[in-house]
């Protein structure tokens, strides 16, 4: 980015287009946030009406704090999905109300999911599991079906052509039309409807395609500036369209080889092109210098760009890159505060994290969810305390905050039993046991009630939830001191559970990312000896020093994935696990890997690591550079 506010000639070059509305191909680091403050400030001086749209918070946090330190007021800037929310409560005529996410994963979307698998026993469809994690990768499958406005050619589907359109088991499809039945009729039953952040625009649309709004749509502005334009779906695109009537400008602003979230609905390579028929006739601008790096990264991420865009330049100050075969706690070790290790995708950084638990070294995860405390280490947690039920977090005998703290672990890793899908609980059930838990702490009595639940009809699933319910016994039967990583094995293998965690894997991730996931960790406790006593007192632990780190990010380790790392920049880089199959992952679409590559390696601003273990063969994106000396 420009150090000042004042502008490259690219930049000029944009804001000296004479009318008309503009998309601007923007390269990683080229000053986007720097073009719309600029754009902002002469519209403002022109007396203008200004409103800017971006699509993520750190997006808008970033835009504000550019106008904010250039003293540009009167410009109104909102994440997409804010705008719609507030479009929807003056245009739609219902007793919606907003919800937040944490409402629907604890209150909806458990009983969507046990509808679901209720319908499906006895089938071959995969049985969805109601963990937080995986509920929240089915939200962002119901976005996908959203934005993507899929659900009318889903309609008539079969279950192969679901699952090949969404990328998902059929059961998602079910489960989405169960959800949007569950949104039709709960103001019946409870006087309101609910509406999601996340489905104000779907509702929106519907409400203009249906000549239902209480109002004409308008952005009530001038000019509309729109930053991250690349994470745009048909549908945000569709609501532009409709929206914009007496918007004389549109400045439109992205870079298509940072669109990652196809997955959620964004499909640059569509909406640029339909960008320019919606809103003809359109300029086309390029910013192809990049104030991040230096010329050498620049060239090199050359391969991994989109064909037909402009070659990109680098004008920051110099940047190293090297390679390492190290093995990851000694890279780790090594590494100066303030550096960013990014993998592929959430999993693949899990790896990463126990490295440098290893190297003693502490560390934030971008998303805020370290390994410990995601899907599988959560279980892992849970399995602990069944086999240790007298463990209490330190001090939540005697100070009031930290019971408050013990009464949500406690909680939280009930329900990450109940959730387990050969319990075959309803939402409910879940709930009760997870209540029970959390206000007594009485774990034992809590194995008595799954014990004494009724076996389902069909057979399979009775068959496996005797085997979990054999299987937590001899937990529970364990003691506390014993080594938890053959507990844990035994546990696996009695009840399948690799099978379970295969079955939905994360969107974007690899089949077998939760059974890698899972295995890393029990690896881990194997290797340092743990026990279900130490190990819950070793997550504590873990669990202050992650918060401490996010308190001084500067003075510590980031860990995250190509996703969460966007938008973002630091001084070093470390690109992790670019093993073969790995990172360009195995089948996965090239065009899609190198997107998340071109991501990885320019969020470096001095220096870059490209990071491959010893003995695995390199992946091509590693070979891609040649380390400077």
């Amino acid at each position: 980015m420009s150090p000042t506010l004042s502008p490259s000639p690219e930049q000029q070059a944009v804001l000296d287009c004479a009318g008309g509305h503009l998309l601007v191909e923007a390269a990683a680091g080229s000053g986007k946030t720097t073009l719309l403050a600029l754009a902002a400030a002469r519209a403002v001086r022109e007396g203008k009406r200004v409103r800017a749209l971006t699509f993520s918070r750190s997006g808008k946090a970033s835009l504000e704090a550019t106008l904010a330190r250039h003293d540009i007021g009167s410009v109104a800037v909102q994440t997409f999905d804010e705008v719609c929310v507030g479009e929807a409560a003056r245009l739609l005529i219902d007793d919606a109300r907003r919800v937040q996410r944490d409402w629907v994963v604890e209150t909806v979307l458990p009983a969507v999911v046990s509808r679901v698998n209720e319908a499906n026993a006895g089938s071959d469809a995969v049985q969805l599991p109601m963990d937080t994690a995986s509920l929240i990768d089915l939200l962002d499958s119901f976005r996908l079906i959203r934005q993507g406005r899929l659900a009318d050619l889903l309609e008539d589907a079969d279950e192969e052509e679901v699952a090949a359109t969404l990328g998902r088991p059929a059961s998602v499809w079910q489960a989405w039309r169960e959800y949007e039945r569950l949104r039709r009729i709960h103001r019946v039953d409870n006087g309101f409807g609910f509406r999601l952040v996340e489905d104000a625009c779907h509702d929106l649309m519907a409400g203009f395609d249906e000549n239902a709004l209480a109002a004409a749509p308008t952005l009530a502005c001038d000019v509309l500036l729109i930053d991250e334009f690349h994470d745009t779906s048909a549908l945000q695109l569709a609501w532009l369209a409709a929206w914009s009537g007496g918007v004389s400008r549109v400045l439109a602003v992205g870079d298509r080889d940072q669109v990652l979230y196809a997955w959620r609905g964004a499909d640059a390579p569509s909406v640029f092109l339909l960008f320019r028929q919606a809103f003809a006739p359109v300029t086309v601008l390029p910013l192809t210098v990049s104030f991040r790096f230096g010329a050498g990264l620049a060239g090199l991420v050359a391969p991994l760009r989109s064909r037909g865009l402009p070659p990109l330049t680098g004008a920051g100050g110099p940047t190293r890159i090297d390679a390492s075969r190290a093995p990851l706690p000694e890279l780790a070790a090594a590494l100066h505060d303030g550096a960013a290790l990014i993998c592929r995708d959430r999993a693949s950084t899990v790896a990463v994290q126990l490295a440098l638990i290893d190297a003693r070294r502490p560390f934030y995860t971008l998303d805020g969810w370290p390994c410990w405390r995601g899907g599988e280490g959560t279980l892992i947690q849970a399995l602990a305390q069944l086999a240790a039920p007298a463990w209490r977090a330190h001090g939540a005998d005697s100070d009031p905050r930290k019971a408050g703290y013990e009464r949500q672990r406690r909680e939280r890793l009930a329900q990450r039993i109940a959730s387990l899908p050969a319990l075959a609980l309803s939402a409910d059930e879940g709930r009760e046991l997870a209540a029970l838990a959390a206000e007594t702490g009485d774990w034992p009595q809590l194995l008595m009630l799954v014990d004494a639940l009724p076996a389902p009809l069909d057979t399979r699933q009775a068959k496996a939830q005797a085997a979990l319910k054999a299987a937590l016994g001899q937990l529970a039967a364990a003691a506390p001191d014993a080594k938890l990583a053959p507990l844990l094995a035994a546990f696996a293998r009695d009840t399948q559970l690799e099978a379970t965690l295969a079955a939905f894997a994360p969107a974007g991730e690899a089949a077998t990312s939760r059974v890698d996931a899972w295995r890393a960790l029990v690896a881990h406790l194997g290797r340092h000896g743990e026990t279900a006593t130490s190990w819950l007192a070793r997550c504590e632990a873990l669990n202050l020093a992650h918060w401490r780190a996010q308190q001084s990010p500067e003075r510590h380790l980031a860990v995250g994935s190509v996703f969460h790392a966007k938008g973002r920049q630091w001084p070093h880089v470390v690109v992790c696990q670019l093993s073969q199959g790995l990172f360009p992952l195995a089948g996965a679409p090239l065009a899609d890997e190198k997107r998340r590559a071109y991501v990885a390696f320019t969020r470096a601003q001095q220096q870059l690591t490209l990071h491959a273990p010893a003995g695995v063969e390199p992946s091509p994106f590693f070979k891609l550079f040649t380390p400077t000396p």
